[in-house]
């Protein structure tokens, strides 16, 4: 299973484009996508953000990958795909 991991803020405009491509790609692979929304309208989405060294959204952390900006479906499945075969060995 692969988390990707989505960094937004209520008034970014880009930020409802990644979560679309997100939202989508979780639904179409079950059991191989899990989505995680972490707003940065709270202190704790904040922290977070902190954390993992995010100062742009939005930000889509996908494995060990990183995209700024609001990716393409195809975009996004790329970074699934990879992350997917770093983990299993290049087997899917």
């Amino acid at each position: 299973m692969i988390r990707i991991l989505l960094f937004t803020h209520p008034i970014c405009s880009g930020c409802q484009e990644a979560l679309a491509a997100a939202e989508r790609l979780s639904a179409e692979r079950p059991g191989e996508v899990e989505l995680e929304v972490i707003s940065l309208a709270s202190a704790r989405g904040r922290q977070r953000a902190r954390e993992a060294g995010v100062v742009v959204v939005p930000t889509l952390v996908v494995g060990e990958q990183r995209i700024v900006g609001a990716p393409t479906i195809d975009e996004l499945q790329r970074l699934v795909d990879d992350a997917l075969a770093a983990t299993t060995g290049g087997a899917r």
